[in-house]
């Protein structure tokens, strides 16, 4: 008797520990979600972000290409990015 106990036991811990991780999971992949939909889209909708990206489809620039720092468009970008910094502590 005291045997099926246990083991109703162990299996009720079982399932309390699978769903625990499975509960983790699911807030860890939420977690993920809320980044890349909620935190990124929010964070880039500031002005700088917004001229850059303007720039961007202005000029036709591959930002692909980023990936490979001696190519052209990747200089353009550094140099702008290093601009538009010291415009703003200029501006501070």
């Amino acid at each position: 008797m005291k045997s099926k106990i246990v083991n109703l036991r162990n299996h009720a811990y079982n399932i309390l520990d699978m769903k625990n991780k499975l509960l983790r999971l699911v807030f860890g992949i939420f977690c993920i979600w809320c980044f890349i939909v909620v935190i990124v889209p929010f964070l880039t909708q500031n002005e700088a972000s917004q001229q850059m990206l303007n720039h961007i489809e202005e000029n036709d620039i591959d930002t692909r290409a980023l990936f490979y720092t001696d190519s052209e468009e990747a200089k353009d970008a550094e140099f702008l990015l290093r601009s538009k910094k010291l415009h703003q502590i200029k501006d501070n």
